[in-house]
């Protein structure tokens, strides 16, 4: 058998290599310490907005549960806006085929933007009265409530007419049918806006209630 013999090579020292090059060595260096300083940063931010998000995660839990279940009504529509509301497809029968599919969120048309736009004010008009709850007066709450409220009742019927329009199907004579139906997130921003609906006139009846009293 036979063995070979592995020999340490003295290394040659280059006398003739060119200097280091210091200041591109202190640029690399202070270019690998940003990415260090940029997430020391974003956690200075995160840490300080903590207090603030816990902050307000106590007042909405004091605040009443028809300010609770609006709030979360619109929330939860404008979440729902990104998710698809309709579908489609139209064919053509005949000599010549053809056929199409599409689909959209809520922004694909004015009435789903519309709604969202009611949305994003009732969630205004809630946060004003969150922070404000305890100095805040009735008939200011009062006439915060009639905002919720219509704002949450146009929201519904935005979604109610998306709805009747892409829930249609139509067979024409030259052989096109068309069909479009209602998706998850039209069905969710349905249930969203209802139950903000429902909880806003129930707050504003409240609220009636105790300003007439107040008289």
């Amino acid at each position: 058998m036979d063995t070979s013999e592995t020999q340490a090579q003295p290394v040659s020292h280059n006398h003739d290599a060119p200097p280091v090059d210091t200041e591109a060595v202190a640029v690399v260096e202070e270019r690998t310490r940003e990415p260090n300083r940029a997430q020391e940063g974003v956690s200075a931010v995160l840490a300080s907005l903590v207090p603030i998000v816990r902050t307000e995660a106590e007042a909405i839990k004091a605040a009443p549960r028809e300010v609770q279940l609006v709030l979360g009504g619109a929330a939860t529509f404008v979440v729902s806006s990104v998710f698809e509301w309709w579908s489609g497809f139209a064919r053509v029968s005949g000599v010549v085929r053809y056929s199409a599919s599409g689909s959209g969120n809520a922004f694909s048309d004015w009435r789903g933007a519309v709604g969202v736009a009611c949305a994003l004010a009732v969630i205004a008009t809630c946060a004003y009265q969150i922070a404000r709850r305890s100095t805040i007066s009735v008939q200011h709450a009062r006439v915060a409530h009639k905002i919720s409220a219509v704002h949450s009742i146009g929201a519904l019927l935005c979604t109610l007419w998306l709805w009747a329009a892409f829930s249609a199907s139509a067979d024409l004579s030259d052989g096109l049918t068309i069909s479009f139906g209602a998706s998850f997130g039209l069905y969710l921003a349905i249930a969203a806006s209802a139950t903000a609906s429902i909880a806003s006139l129930r707050q504003l009846r409240i609220r009636t209630v105790r300003f007439m009293r107040s008289e």
